[in-house]
């Protein structure tokens, strides 16, 4: 996509979000633009689906996830700067009057996916960037093109090295901007944690104490939760000194005491739980492995396909930079690159089965992506979840995949977010067998998936599209030097009725204007034109538009539903906004109205017909959003 229309994505993207206002974080990890709303009700989800360059739309707890692809950086870029979020943008809590959320087991787990997600996500190009240049020393010594032991491949280890062991630095850094704090206190946090005459000292094993109260002895190089957990802390804080400094003093005062309360409790307490955790769960992750040998990492790559579609994976990146600090290898996050495998294999299965060309040239596509670039969520998205049976062939292929990685012993040596053809260099280790068994793993997990896709998946019937233009007489008009020709799409889901069966004579005998009405099957009101907002009323029921073609077009939602006063009925425009065909112009408590006994029929008019030659009336019968009427 070109830069121009990643402009116009981004200015979409800003409008279905509920504007840059709404926003209060906004990041990115390799495919997708992540964000935390004020408002979650703002949030357009079908129409941001609709548009051209995203793939789809998902929430995980409270955020909002984009899935765009590959490109994703160059647009979040874009967004960022049209919607002024360069610098910390998150908000506190019950901002602008916002009723507190009910804090659920659902909600609570959101919440701290969201913020492990929103910390650790930024971080993914540098850690590439550590694995890649580790991963030259070791081909090149390989091939005998460089001695790992010469300047040249001992730098390139310490380059590399660097992006791991400073890790607490970095995510202290990234975990500040997700949550509102200043990032170089939340940088400072994470240095202290790995500072070397602090690692001496636990390193010499004896008991540290500061200010009385006992040191956990913990070497928090590589790591990463005690980082998020004692940022996510230190926000509060900074934030109460903030609030309670003389202005006159808060410059000093709010660091110095910031740091004062931050160092007991992350050195004594918050580090330590942290610490905890994440051995508690890398042990379950090792145990089920360990216990179950090949069957873990089976399950592991079963449930690795619902992990993406949930936005889930990205929390187990704490654990897998774990094993690999531990041990120097990885085997939990193998799964992942299988499931490129997976996907890309399944989505061949439905180009094989499907009789409709315009799915078998996307799913040709998405396969492609997948099996070469290791990009999954475009053939998640846009293939497999939405035919659900592919989704199940390749959880089955890659429990198959899992199972032969699990029984060969296959690792990974670095990391990569690179998948597919190109994450093969990662496997590369002392043995040449290891790539060879990461190679036996992907083949069948391909295998698999294709066959089970081709016996689960059931090609839906080819529907042609029944030609509309002769649904209905055209309504001839006065010939006044008629503007040129506009096309009113549909501006609802529903069903489509004649103008005359309107049961109000204001309508039905054309005194407004002439088109057509629609009995609504939701309460969502799109723009059926480009234009502009000519018109709104205090009671949100009805709006006029002027297209940029000239026409003048009402849409009136409901017959006397003026009487509810806009209870029910939500605006998403004001007066003189340009909208675009399909932007979303009026939200309404369909079931509401309906309760309070008024009739939905939605008369959709022409103003200003009589400038017009002709007036056609094309659509009938069921007819969905966006569709010609």
């Amino acid at each position: 996509m070109a830069a121009k229309n990643f402009d116009q994505l981004a200015d979409q993207i800003l409008l279905h979000v509920g504007g840059k206002e709404n926003i209060t974080y906004l990041a990115h990890c390799m495919t997708r633009l992540r964000m935390t709303l004020k408002e979650n009700s703002l949030a357009e989800i079908e129409a941001l689906k609709k548009l051209d360059g995203v793939m789809g739309t998902q929430w995980s707890g409270d955020q909002l996830q984009i899935i765009i692809g590959q490109k994703v950086p160059d647009l979040y870029a874009i967004v960022r700067r049209k919607g002024g979020l360069d610098q910390a943008n998150t908000v506190s809590e019950n901002v602008d009057g916002k009723a507190k959320e009910k804090l659920t087991p659902k909600v609570i787990g959101g919440k701290i996916l969201d913020g492990l997600s929103g910390s650790l996500s930024p971080m993914i190009p540098l850690l590439i960037a550590g694995g890649l240049l580790k991963l030259i020393v070791v081909i090149g010594a390989q091939l005998k093109l460089l001695d790992s032991a010469s300047n040249t491949g001992a730098l390139l280890n310490f380059w590399g090295d660097a992006a791991f062991y400073f890790l607490p630095v970095f995510v202290g850094g990234f975990a500040a901007k997700k949550f509102g704090a200043n990032v170089g206190l939340g940088m400072m946090l994470g240095a202290a944690l790995i500072y070397p005459d602090f690692i001496a000292m636990v390193g010499e094993g004896t008991a540290i104490t500061l200010f009385g109260l006992p040191v956990y002895m913990a070497t928090y190089t590589s790591t990463l939760l005690p980082s998020v957990l004692c940022v996510w802390v230190m926000s509060y804080v900074e934030k109460f000194f903030a609030k309670h400094s003389p202005d006159s003093l808060r410059a000093m005062l709010e660091p110095f005491c910031t740091m004062l309360i931050m160092v007991p409790l992350s050195l004594c307490v918050l580090a330590p739980i942290a610490t905890m955790i994440g051995n508690v769960v890398g042990v379950g992750l090792n145990w089920l492995m360990g216990s179950f040998g090949f069957i873990g990492l089976a399950i592991i790559g079963a449930l690795w396909p619902i992990l993406i579609v949930a936005g889930m994976h990205v929390g187990l990146l704490p654990f897998i930079f774990q094993q690999l600090s531990a041990f120097g290898y990885m085997t939990i996050n193998i799964p992942n690159f299988t499931n490129n495998f997976a996907q890309g294999a399944a989505c061949l299965g439905v180009a094989v089965r499907t009789k409709d060309s315009n799915l078998r040239a996307e799913s040709i596509t998405c396969a492609i992506t997948a099996l070469t670039g290791g990009i999954s969520e475009p053939a998640i998205f846009g293939i497999c979840l939405q035919k659900r049976t592919p989704l199940y062939a390749s959880m089955i292929g890659n429990a198959v995949g899992g199972a032969i990685v699990g029984l060969t012993g296959c690792k990974m040596f670095t990391f990569t977010a690179a998948g597919g053809l190109l994450g093969l260099p990662a496997f590369i280790g002392e043995s040449a067998a290891n790539l060879l068994f990461f190679l036996a793993a992907s083949a069948a997990t391909m295998v698999v998936t294709f066959l089970m896709t081709m016996v689960l998946y059931k090609p839906e019937a080819v529907v042609e599209e029944p030609e509309t233009t002769q649904n209905a007489p055209a309504i001839q008009l006065a010939d006044s030097g008629a503007p040129k020709t506009t096309e009113l799409r549909s501006p609802m889901a529903g069903q489509v009725v004649a103008l005359t069966e309107v049961p109000d004579e204001t309508f039905s005998e054309g005194i407004l204007g002439l088109g057509a009405a629609i009995i609504p099957a939701d309460g969502k009101v799109y723009s059926p034109v480009d234009g502009e907002i000519s018109s709104t009323v205090d009671s949100r029921h009805a709006v006029g538009i002027l297209a940029d073609t000239g026409a003048e077009i009402l849409i009136h939602f409901g017959l006397d539903t003026v009487q509810l006063n806009g209870e029910g009925f939500t605006y998403h425009i004001k007066d003189g906004q340009r909208v675009r065909a399909g932007d979303l112009l009026i939200s309404v408590d369909l079931a509401l109205v309906k309760a309070k006994g008024y009739n939905t029929i939605t008369p959709v008019l022409v103003s200003n017909a009589e400038d017009y030659e002709t007036l056609n009336v094309i659509g009938s019968g069921t007819i969905r959003v966006g569709e010609p009427l």
